[in-house]
């Protein structure tokens, strides 16, 4: 195995045949504990949802509360869903970053063409959304709308900021839309 290959991430209990007396310390066990250990780290990460119910008939109403990040945190995925596409126009969420003092860092996606977004066509549970780790997109039924899967301005948000979810466009008669990020402590 050479010295920049990555361990796999497995959860592999270590048996006593494994370290037992007179065992040689070997690459299997080496690699078996690696992986291990890389599966706690791929697991420790958390979800921060916005959800907003109903029909949304104005962006500047559906401001959502702030969401504290405890500890210094990367974003490794985002989606967007909707219950209820709408009928013409399209949907978009972005959250505002706040700084301790509470001053604006930055729009998470800023707009324009980094927005998140899906358009009205009468289509129902609808979802797109970005792994950042691989750089893929993903969706679901999204046959017959426009997407845009944005860009991320800020990858890495420093602990005591705060996210403020808010809808920054929306379809007509658009019903039940979620946005979630996945997000990992450093």
């Amino acid at each position: 195995m050479a010295a920049g290959d990555n361990i796999v991430s497995a959860k592999q209990k270590i048996l006593e045949g494994d370290v037992g007396a007179n065992r040689a310390n070997s690459e299997a066990v080496n690699t078996k504990i690696g992986g291990s250990i890389n599966s706690l780290i791929d697991s420790s990460f958390y979800t921060i949802e916005a959800t907003w119910q109903g029909y949304v008939s104005n962006a500047s109403l559906f401001n959502l509360a702030p969401i504290r990040i405890r500890k210094i945190s990367d974003i490794i995925e985002y989606e967007l869903g909707i219950a209820s596409t709408g009928s013409a126009g399209v949907t978009a969420v972005d959250f505002e970053v706040r700084n301790t003092a509470g001053a604006l860092v930055t729009n998470l996606f800023g707009g324009g063409a980094n927005d998140v977004y899906i358009s009205g066509n009468s289509g129902s549970f609808v979802l797109i959304g970005k792994d950042l780790e691989t750089a893929t997109n993903f969706n679901s039924n999204i046959g017959g709308h426009t997407v845009q899967y944005g860009n991320i301005a800020l990858t890495t948000i420093n602990a005591g900021y705060v996210l403020c979810p808010k809808i920054t466009s929306f379809a007509t008669g658009v019903l039940g839309v979620s946005f979630r990020l996945k997000v990992r402590e450093q």
